[in-house]
């Protein structure tokens, strides 16, 4: 069930400070949290470690909720905002990551750490409410030249299944692409080797065959059987139509 949703800052009592940006729905109890030694020790980040050390000197953080985001809103992107604009003015923030659903986006980890992340993850599935989150995480966030290439080299070969071929159908329909983007994708196309079947299909493709031909072609053809997977293909495609 949604529930309001509290973005807070905790400030150092010392100067005001505002050190962490987080989120919560009882500020409450996240602020006992931040107050309590045995939590800050299980957690093991460099918030907690900055809260223990003002315990350490009989002081406590001071949480202030910054926002309150209604029941069905993308606090996510809030908390984003708030940690970017508290990094904007300069605050000494010790948030690692970019906040919201974006998990750990933004923070540097290791080799051995990341493996160890995909294999717990691996096989997990995600709900479509967590999908959805995570899109709208990474809504308009640019992307560097290494990881477009990096995707790509990661995609390509790979076949969509049919569901997915029909989601991309629909989702491109009736949308016409700029001159610069036709561009790239009749370069892309050029530069992709074709197989045997593709390179004979185009060759053919929107020619006007001559009866003649076409009894040469049925004869050069009679008697030649096809591999099995070429049959099925054949038929397959038969049956759409």
């Amino acid at each position: 069930m949604d529930r309001v949703t509290y973005i807070y800052g905790l400030r150092d009592p010392r100067n005001g400070e505002f050190r962490y940006i987080g989120k919560s729905i009882d500020p409450k109890i996240r602020s006992r949290q931040y107050c309590s030694p045995a939590e800050c020790r299980h957690h093991k980040s460099h918030c907690s470690s900055w809260c223990l050390a003002l315990l350490a000197q009989g002081l406590r953080p001071v949480l202030v909720v910054l926002e309150v985001c209604p029941p069905g809103s993308p606090w996510w992107l809030r908390e984003q905002y708030w940690i970017a604009e508290g990094r904007r003015l300069g605050w000494r923030l010790t948030n690692h990551s970019l906040g919201g659903e974006a998990g750990g986006l933004g923070a540097k980890r290791s080799v051995e750490f990341r493996q160890k992340v995909s294999a717990a993850m691996a096989g997990r599935p995600k709900s479509r409410a967590t999908r959805r989150r995570m899109s709208l995480g990474c809504l308009g966030r640019p992307v560097s030249a290494d990881t477009k290439a990096a995707i790509g080299i990661a995609n390509r070969g790979r076949r969509p299944n049919a569901m997915t071929r029909q989601k991309l159908r629909l989702a491109r329909m009736g949308k016409r692409l700029s001159p610069e983007a036709r561009a790239k994708v009749s370069a892309a196309q050029r530069s992709r080797e074709r197989s045997l079947w593709e390179i004979e299909r185009l060759r053919w493709y929107g020619r006007h065959i001559s009866d003649e031909t076409r009894l040469s072609m049925a004869a050069a053809k009679l008697g030649r059987r096809l591999p099995l997977a070429v049959r099925r293909k054949m038929s397959e495609s038969h049956k759409r139509y």
